[in-house]
């Protein structure tokens, strides 16, 4: 399985890349290209890993699209500003809403069979989702744009909608979503609450510090304890047995991966499946690792992981802590959806 090119798909990509470009010429500030060095560093990272991918052409389809994508989002985010965020969480109320809709209507809004021979899927929510590990982390992130779009209009409307999206999460069962809600939200109102001051963003910048410092000086208190869990295949719902096929790949890829886009649905040529600690069918049919950090490290090697840290979050991080802005919404979202 290659994840499949489905060619109407496609076609609209590039049709909605090309109308983007035409707005942009024509509305666009073109100089915009240049504050943002970053992100052209990462992309182009990420093209050149094409040449020493484990399966070049799979990888130069997805650094296509990821351009195509990327770019599209930067001449919309460009135009419109956070607006576009706004519309987001609208889009999502109405994924939601529809969600909601499907469950006492269609069968298929919720699990009805054994799925990959898991008897707890039965009766779980997923509404107009493919699945519920689909709509579980849809819902977390409704709730952060609703969140967010609260704070912008204060409109009490948004807090029904957050309301509807933890009922619909609560009934797809997603363990590790409901496991994320509530430190996703506390680290997106810490940084928001601090924005205000300066005072404030050197108590949470000396807080986080000390956290850090914390772990690393106890590191030989609950690393082994974390690992003993690791061990155990069924640990964090399933997700262990895929962490334990990818660590041990680790030491071949370390510094520069696989290639981007070249871990996952890539066929026969799965690479993952010799470092499988069981029987591996389920890694040629998998799509990603459930952990965005091992699939970045995996794909783009421990330097692309780097130039992501540095270029993307050290940068935003030092912004936010050497000017910061006065509890701006989008403290909230940037720093909650980081968790």
């Amino acid at each position: 399985d290659t994840g499949g090119a489905n060619a109407i798909r496609q076609v609209l990509f590039i049709l909605f890349w090309t109308g983007s470009v035409v707005m942009y010429w024509r509305k666009g500030d073109a100089t915009a290209v240049f504050r943002h060095p970053a992100l052209w560093v990462v992309l182009l990272y990420a093209t050149a890993s094409v040449g020493w991918s484990v399966v070049p052409s799979i990888a130069l389809r997805r650094v296509f699209l990821l351009w195509v994508t990327t770019t599209t989002l930067f001449m919309l985010t460009d135009l419109a500003g956070e607006r576009i965020i706004t519309w987001l969480a609208r889009t999502h109320v109405l994924l939601l809403m529809v969600s909601l809709m499907a469950i006492p209507i269609l069968k298929g809004a919720r699990h009805t069979y054994v799925e990959d021979g898991d008897p707890m899927l039965v009766g779980n929510w997923k509404g107009i989702f493919q699945h519920k590990n689909a709509a579980g982390p849809a819902q977390l992130m409704s709730i952060l744009l609703f969140i967010y779009a609260y704070i912008r209009s204060k409109s009490p409307l948004w807090w029904l909608a957050v309301a509807g999206s933890l009922l619909f999460m609560g009934f797809t069962r997603s363990k590790t979503t409901l496991l994320l809600l509530m430190p996703s939200l506390v680290a997106g109102s810490l940084f928001y609450l601090s924005s205000a001051s300066r005072l404030r963003r050197l108590m949470l910048g000396l807080s986080l510090t000390g956290l850090i410092l914390g772990l690393v000086g106890t590191q030989s208190l609950w690393i082994p304890k974390l690992l003993n869990i690791l061990e155990d295949p069924e640990a964090f719902t399933g997700r262990a047995m895929i962490w334990l096929t990818m660590v041990p790949a680790l030491p071949h890829y370390w510094l520069l991966g696989m290639g981007y886009g070249s871990v996952w649905q890539v066929g026969d040529q799965n690479i993952l499946s010799e470092f499988a600690p069981v029987y591996a069918d389920w890694v040629v049919l998998n799509n990603q690792g459930h952990h965005g950090y091992l699939d970045l490290v995996l794909s783009l090697g421990v330097s692309g992981l780097g130039l992501f840290l540095f270029l993307v979050l050290a940068q935003s991080i030092i912004g936010f802590f050497l000017r910061g802005r006065p509890r701006h919404s989008f403290h909230f979202l940037f720093y909650s959806a980081l968790i």
